[in-house]
């Protein structure tokens, strides 16, 4: 599940994926909010960083599907809500492991609105340097 993390800054020496795969998979903020969260096997999902802080998720879904079906995206905001503040970072599920897989080849460092964008596989879980 995707989610976002209402607390403050602070959580030790965490690099921005592995803080954004924790905030997901912990199972929601407070608030009872809908926005930014995903649910499915983390083998379907990819990590986006590196986002332009403008970007609407329609637009970087277009962008992902370059490389298979995209079954959800999610822009990842400050209050959790659809319309927040971006952090610049997103989750995207796939519709096969084969497309996630594909995403991750294809489109790491590809060009979107401007920036080089980072995709990776999903993580799930501590970071392996913690």
């Amino acid at each position: 599940m995707c989610a976002k993390n209402s607390g403050g800054g602070g959580g030790g020496g965490s690099d921005p994926m592995s803080a954004m795969m924790a905030m997901m998979m912990s199972g929601g903020f407070g608030g009872g909010s809908k926005g930014n969260q995903v649910k499915g096997d983390p083998q379907f999902l990819v990590y986006v960083g590196n986002i332009d802080w403008k970007a609407q998720w329609q637009d970087l879904k277009d962008h992902m599907k370059q490389a298979g079906t995209v079954q959800f995206c999610s822009i990842l905001t400050e209050d959790g809500t659809d319309w927040g503040r971006s952090k610049g970072m997103a989750c995207v599920r796939y519709a096969t492991v084969e497309e996630a897989a594909n995403a991750v080849a294809t489109l790491n460092g590809s060009d979107f609105k401007g920036r080089p964008i980072k995709v990776d596989h999903w993580t799930s879980g501590k970071p392996a340097n913690a």
